[in-house]
């Protein structure tokens, strides 16, 4: 099972901002479906510890953000739902939320009656997940906490919250030191599928070579080879670029026998290609390739996604 590892970059991480995770904006009065329902973004956690944003359909209610941040909470109603979809609420039961949010776009959260998380790991999918959720409004860029109307400089583990935070890189993969102590250091973003070829992570990978769609897919490949979610054992990248909107990768030999696990593991490998690629320029088309031979993606039917998972 993964878990956080270096405290030392952790503390680096969370301190870092980026985009949303390939996900359009929506303010409070948009994304309504027949007038009583939401599109909103809320981060989950699978059960190895990572960070998933899923879409799914809420009610629409006054002070929809802070209704949003009630989904995450581990009520029996909310956990069971959860369990069903093979993700984690992150906040615990009996928790309450009071947000204001000013003309800045700075979220007020006091966040009320919260139980002390078990341990530093929880601590930080809390925070991140919430801070997370809460950045997908549009009216919101960045969110400061109160815990029962005070300030604290950090939790009970010594995860800091004294500060105004934006969004978080998610999902860190084991970087060596000498790579993070470069002064040159370059964060590459790629998605990967989860260990049950369900959802989509987003990862964050850094790098002294540069930030581009080759060197991502070769973070994609390490990763895809270290949780065993479908690529074949071995697999490494042969090139990957984008062209006039399509893009072509080529892994190496092994991957030919990907297309004989199923449509469906087949199909997440795909989508989580897809992703990545349009992290790095605009995608209209996909080609995967196994050595010189084409792999037959015909079955794969992916548009460029608004959404990384939706809540199904």
């Amino acid at each position: 099972m993964r878990r956080l590892f270096l405290v030392i970059f952790v503390s680096i991480l969370l301190f870092c901002s980026c985009s949303h995770e390939n996900t359009v904006p929506i303010t409070e009065d948009e994304g309504m479906l027949g007038g009583s329902l939401r599109e909103t973004v809320l981060y989950y956690a699978t059960d190895e510890g990572y960070i998933i944003p899923v879409m799914r359909q809420i009610p629409w209610e006054e002070g929809i953000a802070a209704c949003a941040l009630s989904y995450l909470v581990a009520s029996d109603e909310n956990s069971n739902e959860a369990l069903r979809r093979g993700v984690q609420t992150v906040i615990p039961e009996g928790t309450g939320f009071e947000l204001k949010i000013d003309g800045d776009g700075n979220a007020k959260l006091d966040v009320q009656n919260m139980p002390m998380l078990p341990n530093a790991e929880a601590e930080q999918i809390f925070l991140q997940s919430v801070v997370n959720t809460l950045t997908e409004f549009e009216s919101i860029e960045t969110v400061s906490m109160t815990f029962d109307g005070e300030r604290k400089e950090s939790l009970h583990h010594g995860t800091a919250v004294d500060e105004e935070m934006r969004a978080f890189m998610l999902n860190p993969v084991m970087t060596d030191m000498e790579t993070m102590s470069n002064t040159d250091i370059y964060t590459v973003s790629f998605y990967v599928p989860d260990s049950r070829c369900v959802y989509n992570l987003p990862m964050t990978g850094y790098s002294s070579k540069g930030a581009n769609f080759s060197q991502a897919m070769d973070m994609f490949c390490k990763q895809s080879a270290a949780q065993n979610n479908g690529l074949p054992e071995d697999t490494h990248i042969i090139s990957a670029e984008i062209t006039d909107g399509v893009a072509v990768v080529n892994f190496s030999e092994e991957a030919e026998t990907m297309s004989t696990l199923g449509d469906g593991v087949f199909q997440s490998v795909y989508e989580a290609v897809y992703l990545t690629a349009a992290e790095y320029g605009e995608v209209n088309e996909l080609k995967l390739y196994a050595g010189a031979k084409q792999l037959d993606c015909s079955s794969c039917s992916v548009s460029a996604p608004v959404y990384v998972n939706e809540w199904n």
